[in-house]
């Protein structure tokens, strides 16, 4: 597995290198002065497509709503 880290205060390498060296599963470090910056893809983050595929009951929207409106009218029922 690979990590790639950009570090932004070079003064800080060496210590950031000396850490790693000292963990016991790191294989190998290699350091690379990158001319060209690292482009992460773009990810879609609204709101509906965060969950999308979240919710998996099997079950239709109309039996769903009629499940929350069950619930719903719980809330409203008298308990004492």
């Amino acid at each position: 597995m690979q990590i790639l880290v950009e570090v932004n205060n070079r003064k800080k390498v060496d210590l950031l290198v000396e850490l790693l060296r000292s963990l016991e599963f790191v294989k190998s470090i290699r350091i690379a002065d990158a001319s060209a910056p690292v482009v992460s893809p773009k990810v879609d983050r609204s709101f509906f497509n965060r969950f999308y595929g979240s919710l998996k009951t099997g079950s239709t929207p109309d039996e769903i709503d009629q499940k929350l409106n069950a619930l719903r009218t719980e809330w409203e029922r008298d308990t004492f």
